[in-house]
C-alpha cells in the first residue's frame, strides 16, 4: 500500500516464498519479522529471507500518492472601478484531504474568495502531509480617469483675469465632468482665470480627479550687461557698459548710479556700478557690473640662462610685461633699463617696471647650473696576475664640461685609466668651476701560487733508480704544470728518481717556482738476531731464533744452520746456531746465536716509541720478555708477529707472545710528538714607505726534524729578516711534519704629517696680509716649505691672499701637501626693519638699516636726501635707496614702503516688497584698507552684512585693522503694499496646507477677512487674520468646494475678492 505522504511510514508490503528449504524466517529494514511489513518510509525496503540453506536479500520501491497541485480559477481579474471587489477559486488536485486555504490576509475554510481588491493575493494550500503548496491572483482594475491642465494663453498683466487654459481627460469611464476653481466654465476650457495656480476637478463615473496649472502673465523685465569696457586707471572715470532690457511692457528708462539715463553709460568708475531698468508697466529691475582696471600692470620675471659656477656671474634675466599702460620702462638694481638683464650672479636680483599708471617692484632669483658629482665605475678591482694592470672609469653627473682628471700620477684627459697597477689610486676631477672632487679605487690581485711542500722516499739502493718524491702547491691561479729534473713525469709525483738533488718547476697561469728535495737510498743490510727461545730440552731441537734485518733492498734471504730459510729458525738444537741474510743488493751478513734450554716464559715491559706528526704511521713498539720455551711467537694487533711492531698509528696497541707452553698478552699507548708552534715575536717598522728596512723574527717551538724558513718578501731563510717592505709580510716555517704561515704588518715608523694654522686674518676680501703657519710633525728632517701664495720658503708665510692657500713640506722620504682657507675680517652684513603706512596717503612709513661686521666707521648716503643718519621716519609710500659703507667695500638696500588701498565700501540694498515687512538686506562690499575689517552700524549691529531690515535710512562705519575708516549710508525702501491670495487648500490634517494662509496679511492688523459658500452664506469671517481658516463653520468641517472671499485691509485700498478651492 501506498503511504499518503513523502515523509510519512504508513506504506506495507509483503513477500511471497515460492520454493526453499522450510522453515522461513524473515527480517525487514523497519525490525519486521513477519511476510507482511507496515509503517513503511517511502523509498527502497528490503527484506532478507532465510531457508535452511541460507539467507536472500529481496527489495520492493514504496511510493506515496500523488502530491497535492493547486491552481486558481483566474489568474487575473479586472474590475470596473478601484472600489469594486474580486471573486477567485482555489482549484485542488490529488493531495490528501482535508485542505487548510490560508490567504496572505487570514486563514479561510473555502476554496473560494469574493472579497478580493486591487493588487496581488496570495494563497497557501495545505493537506494532511503539511506540504505548502502557493498560488497567486492579480487584481486590477480599469484605469482611472486621467486627466492633464494645460495653459493656452497666458494673462495679458500679472493683474490680468483673461488667462486660459485646457483639461484634457482620457482614461476611466466616461462621460466626464469638469468643475473650475475661479471660472464659471464647466467645460474642458475657460478663458476668464486669474494668474496664479488654478484647479480644476475632472469626473468620471468611478471617481474624482484635481488638476492644476499655473496661468502666467506675459515674461516680466529682466536685463544682462551684454557689455562693459575697463577704465584705464585707478581712479578714472572712462569704463563703459551697456545694459540690455527684454520682456517686460517694453518703452524702457535707464538711470545708472553716476546719472547716465541711455542704455550704455561711459564714465563709470572701477568697481560696482548699478541702473536701475522701468518699464511701461512700471516694473522696475536692478542690474549691476564691475569694471575693472583695463590696465593693471602685470609682468612676470623669469632666469633664461643659469650662471655656470656658484660664483660666477652669466645669469641672464627676462621682464614680460602682459598688461599695464604703455609705454613700460625697466629699473634693474644694477642701472640697467633694459627689460633683459645679463651679467648676473647668483642670488635675488630686483628691478622695477613703471607704466602709464606708476611703479612696481619684482625680482628673479639666479641660479647655478648643478655642482659636479663623481663617483668610479668601481671601488675596488680584483686582477688575476701581480703584473695585470686595472681598468677603471670616473663618472661625472652634472658640472660643466670640460673636467680635468689628475690622478696621483699625473693628469689624465680621459675619464678612463687601464694601466692601473696593484694598490690605491686616488683621482681629483675639476669642471670650470674649478671646484675638486676626489675620489680612490683599491687595485687587488690573486693570492700568488706557492709550494705548500714537497716530500719524498728513499731509492732502494744507492745506485737504483726508483726513489719517490710529491710536491704541494696552492693558490695562484690553476691548473698548475711540474717539470721534474731527472724524471719523465709532468704530475705532481714522480717514481724515477734518482739519489741526490732533485728539482722540479711548478707553474701556474702566473708565475713558475722551483722547488727541490734530496733522494736517499736505504741504509745498508744490517741484521740481527733480535729473538730466541732455548730448546725445551738439551737434545731438543725445539729451540727458535729470529733474526731482524733492517735497511738494505728487500726482499731479504735467510739460510740457518739447520736448513730453514726463514727469519724464524724454529728447529735449532742447544749450542751455537748461524744464520746468513742478504738482500736485493747483493750484500751479505752472518749471525749467530747460541740457544739454551729456556726458562719459563715472562713479558717484563714494552718500550713504545711515538710517531713522529699526528696521525703519522711510524710509531714502534717493542715487547720485552724472559724465559720461554721456543718457539716464542708475537701477535700484535695490527698483525704484526715481531717482538717490535714496527709503522704503528696513534692508539693502544695489543701483543701476544706464545711459547711452547703457552701465551701471555699486554697492550701499550702509542704517542706523537710535541706539534710545531710559531709566531712572529719581534717586528720593527721600515723608515719609508720607499724602504724596505723593516725587521722582524719568528719563532719556532717543538715540532720534529729541522726548522727552514721563507719569507714571501724577502731572500732570507733564517728566522730573522732586515729587508722587509712596507704592508704585510708573510713567514713559512716547515718541519718533518708540514709547514705554519705567519704574518706581520710593517707600517712606516714615524710618516710625515703636519698642519697648517692660519694665525692672521687679511683686513680685506682684496688683501694680501693672511699670515699661515705650518707645522711639521714626525718623517725624517730636515723639512722645507713651498706655498702656493707666496714667495716664503720657511714655516710662516704673511703675505697671503684671502681664499684657499696650500703648502707643500718634504722630508726625507717625500712630501705632503696642506691647504687652509685664508678669510679676511668678516665681510659687512646688515639688516633692514621698515614699516608700511598705517592708512591710504598718509605718512606713517619707518627705514632702518644696522650694520654689522666689517671694518667699522660706517657711513650711510641716502639716495632722496642729504641725512645721514641710519634711520628714516615719517614717509610717504614709495622707493627708497640707501648705500652703506665700511673700510672696505659699499653695499645698496631699497627699501619700498607700501601703503594700504584706499578704504572704500559699496552698499548693495536690497528693497522689502511690501510695506511692513522686514526682508531689507544690505551687503557691503569694502576695498582697500588693511582687513580684517570692523563694522558699526547705526541700529547697533556689529556685522558686515544686515539682514532682515525693515524700511529706513542705515549709517554704517567701517574701520579696518590700522585704525582707518570710512562712513557710508543707505536707504531701505519697499516696492508696494500687498497680498498674495492662494486659490486653494486641502484641510485633511496630514499637515501639509492644512489651513488658507493669505501671504503679508499680518501687516494689515485691521484687515477683515469674510468668506461665502455658494448660496452666500458667511461660513468665516475675521477681524485680522491671526489665526487662519481651517476649512470649518463653527467647528463643523464644510464639504469639498468652491468658496468665495471678502478681504478689505482697510488702507484705503480696493477689497480683495475671489474664490478658494476646499479640496479634500
Amino acid at each position: 500500500a501506498q503511504a499518503n505522504c513523502a515523509a510519512s511510514t504508513e506504506g506495507s508490503a509483503s513477500v511471497s516464498v515460492t520454493q526453499g528449504v522450510l522453515p522461513f524466517t524473515y527480517l525487514w529494514d523497519n525490525g519486521s519479522t513477519t511476510t507482511t511489513a507496515t509503517g513503511l518510509g517511502v523509498g527502497w525496503q528490503h527484506v532478507t529471507i532465510t531457508d535452511g540453506c541460507g539467507p536472500k536479500v529481496d527489495s520492493v520501491l514504496v511510493t506515496s500518492k500523488p502530491i497535492l497541485q493547486v491552481s486558481l480559477s483566474t489568474q487575473n481579474i479586472l474590475l470596473t472601478c478601484a472600489s469594486d471587489l474580486g471573486s477567485a477559486t482555489v482549484i485542488t488536485q490529488d493531495g490528501a484531504l482535508p485542505f487548510i486555504y490560508t490567504w496572505d490576509d487570514g486563514v479561510f475554510p473555502n476554496p473560494t474568495r469574493n472579497d478580493l481588491d486591487t493588487g496581488w493575493h496570495y494563497v497557501t494550500v495545505t493537506d494532511v502531509c503539511n506540504n505548502p503548496f502557493t498560488g497567486s491572483v492579480r487584481v486590477n482594475h480599469l484605469p482611472e480617469v486621467f486627466s492633464t491642465a494645460t495653459l493656452v494663453a497666458p494673462a495679458s498683466c500679472p493683474a490680468g483675469g483673461n488667462g486660459e487654459a485646457i483639461a484634457n481627460a482620457s482614461s476611466g469611464v466616461p462621460p466626464y465632468t469638469y468643475a473650475w476653481s475661479n471660472s464659471v466654465s464647466t467645460s474642458s476650457s475657460a478663458n476668464d482665470l486669474l494668474t496664479g495656480w488654478q484647479y480644476v476637478t475632472v469626473s468620471d463615473y468611478c471617481t474624482s480627479r484635481v488638476d492644476s496649472v499655473e496661468v502666467t502673465s506675459q515674461p516680466l523685465l529682466s536685463t544682462a550687461i551684454t557689455a562693459s569696457t575697463p577704465t584705464n586707471c585707478t581712479g578714472a572715470f572712462n569704463g563703459s557698459a551697456t545694459v540690455t532690457a527684454s520682456n517686460g511692457g517694453g518703452s524702457y528708462t535707464y538711470l545708472w548710479t553716476g546719472g547716465e539715463t541711455t542704455a550704455t553709460a561711459v564714465a563709470l568708475g572701477e568697481g560696482w556700478n548699478y541702473v536701475t531698468v522701468t518699464d511701461f508697466c512700471s516694473t522696475t529691475k536692478l542690474d549691476s557690473v564691475e569694471i575693472a582696471i583695463q590696465s593693471a600692470l602685470t609682468e612676470t620675471v623669469t632666469m633664461t640662462t643659469q650662471a655656470n659656477c656658484p660664483a660666477s656671474s652669466e645669469g641672464v634675466a627676462m621682464v614680460n610685461v602682459t598688461s599695464g599702460a604703455a609705454p613700460f620702462f625697466y629699473n634693474w638694481t644694477s642701472g640697467n633699463t633694459t627689460a633683459i638683464e645679463t651679467g648676473l650672479s647668483v642670488g635675488w636680483h630686483y628691478v622695477t617696471i613703471t607704466d602709464g599708471c606708476g611703479d612696481k617692484l619684482d625680482s628673479v632669483e639666479i641660479t647655478n647650473k648643478p655642482v659636479l658629482q663623481v663617483s668610479l665605475s668601481t671601488q675596488s678591482l680584483l686582477l688575476t696576475c701581480a703584473s695585470d694592470l686595472g681598468t677603471v672609469t670616473v663618472l661625472t653627473q652634472d658640472g660643466v664640461a670640460p673636467f680635468t682628471y689628475t690622478w696621483d700620477d699625473g693628469v689624465v684627459l680621459n675619464p678612463t685609466r687601464n694601466n692601473l697597477g696593484s694598490g690605491w689610486h686616488f683621482v681629483t676631477v675639476t669642471d670650470v668651476c674649478n671646484i675638486p672632487y676626489e675620489d680612490s679605487v683599491r687595485v687587488n690581485f690573486l693570492p700568488q701560487m706557492m709550494i705548500d711542500g714537497i716530500t719524498s722516499q728513499m731509492a732502494s739502493c744507492s745506485s737504483g733508480g726508483d726513489g719517490y718524491a710529491h710536491v704541494v702547491a696552492e693558490s695562484g691561479v690553476p691548473p698548475y704544470t711540474y717539470v721534474w729534473s731527472n724524471s719523465a713525469s709532468t704530475m705532481n709525483t714522480a717514481t724515477d728518481l734518482l739519489t741526490g738533488w732533485q728539482y722540479v718547476t711548478v707553474s701556474d697561469y702566473c708565475i713558475s717556482k722551483v722547488d727541490s728535495i734530496e733522494i736517499f737510498s736505504l741504509p745498508v743490510l744490517e741484521a740481527s738476531i733480535t729473538a730466541f727461545t732455548n730448546v725445551n730440552c738439551a737434545a731438543g731441537t725445539d729451540g727458535s731464533a729470529t733474526v731482524t734485518a733492517t735497511n738494505g733492498g728487500l726482499p731479504y734471504t735467510y739460510i740457518w744452520t739447520s736448513g730453514e730459510t726463514t727469519a724464524t729458525a724454529v728447529q735449532l738444537s742447544t749450542g751455537w746456531n748461524y744464520i746468513t741474510i742478504s738482500d736485493v743488493c747483493g750484500t751479505i751478513i752472518t749471525d749467530s746465536i747460541e740457544t739454551a734450554i729456556n726458562p719459563v716464559l715472562q713479558i717484563n715491559s714494552i718500550q713504545v716509541s711515538p710517531t713522529t706528526c699526528p696521525g703519522g704511521n711510524n710509531g714502534s713498539a717493542t715487547v720485552n720478555y724472559s724465559g720461554g720455551s721456543a718457539p716464542i711467537t708475537f701477535l700484535w694487533s695490527d698483525a704484526s708477529t715481531n717482538q717490535t711492531a714496527t709503522g704503528l698509528l696513534n692508539e693502544t696497541v695489543f701483543v701476544t707472545v706464545t711459547d711452547a707452553c703457552g701465551s701471555l698478552s699486554t697492550s701499550a699507548d702509542i704517542d706523537f710528538l710535541p706539534q710545531m708552534q710559531i709566531s712572529i715575536t719581534t717586528s720593527v717598522d721600515a723608515s719609508c714607505a720607499s724602504i724596505s728596512d723593516g725587521k722582524a723574527f719568528v719563532t719556532a717551538l717543538n715540532g720534529s726534524g729541522v726548522y727552514t724558513y721563507q719569507w714571501s718578501n724577502s731572500a732570507s731563510v733564517t728566522a730573522t729578516v732586515v729587508d722587509l717592505p712596507v704592508g704585510w709580510n708573510y713567514v713559512t716555517v716547515t718541519d718533518a711534519c708540514g709547514s705554519l704561515v705567519d704574518s706581520v704588518d710593517i707600517g712606516i715608523k714615524t710618516p710625515l704629517d703636519g698642519v697648517l694654522n692660519a694665525t692672521g686674518l687679511a683686513t680685506c676680501p682684496n688683501s694680501t696680509d693672511g699670515v699661515a703657519v705650518a707645522i711639521p710633525m714626525d718623517g725624517v728632517p730636515p723639512y722645507s716649505y713651498a706655498w702656493s701664495g707666496s714667495a716664503d720658503t720657511d714655516s710662516i708665510a704673511s703675505d697671503l691672499p684671502v681664499g684657499s692657500v696650500s703648502v707643500t713640506i718634504t722630508d726625507a722620504c717625500g712630501s705632503i701637501v696642506r691647504t687652509i682657507n685664508v678669510t679676511s675680517q668678516p665681510a659687512m652684513t646688515y639688516t633692514s626693519v621698515s614699516t608700511n603706512l598705517l592708512c591710504f596717503n598718509d605718512s606713517s612709513g619707518t627705514m632702518t638699516v644696522t650694520p654689522s661686521l666689517g671694518v667699522p666707521p660706517y657711513t650711510y648716503v641716502w639716495a632722496d636726501t642729504i641725512l645721514t643718519d641710519s634711520m628714516r621716519t615719517d614717509l610717504h609710500a614709495g622707493t627708497y635707496y640707501v648705500t652703506i659703507s665700511d673700510a672696505c667695500a659699499s653695499t645698496t638696500h631699497t627699501f619700498i614702503l607700501q601703503q594700504p588701498g584706499d578704504l572704500s565700501i559699496t552698499l548693495l540694498t536690497s528693497p522689502v516688497q511690501f510695506q511692513g515687512e522686514t526682508t531689507g538686506q544690505i551687503d557691503v562690499i569694502v576695498s582697500g584698507g588693511s582687513a580684517p575689517y570692523y563694522y558699526n552700524w547705526s541700529n547697533g549691529s556689529l556685522i558686515e552684512d544686515q539682514n532682515n531690515l525693515a524700511e529706513g535710512t542705515y549709517l554704517v562705519t567701517v574701520s579696518d585693522n590700522n585704525g582707518c575708516f570710512t562712513v557710508d549710508s543707505s536707504d531701505v525702501v519697499s516696492l508696494s503694499s500687498h497680498i498674495i491670495v492662494y486659490s486653494a487648500f486641502t484641510p485633511n490634517d496630514d499637515g501639509k496646507n492644512d489651513v488658507w494662509n493669505i501671504k503679508y496679511i499680518n501687516n494689515f492688523p485691521e484687515c477683515v477677512v469674510s468668506i461665502y459658500n455658494e448660496w452666500g452664506i458667511v461660513v468665516f469671517e475675521s477681524t485680522g487674520y491671526e489665526t487662519p481658516w481651517d476649512g470649518t463653520k463653527s467647528g463643523s468641517p464644510l464639504p469639498a468646494g468652491s468658496y468665495y472671499y471678502v478681504i478689505d485691509l482697510k488702507d484705503g485700498s480696493e477689497a480683495y475678492t475671489g474664490s478658494v478651492t476646499l479640496m479634500k
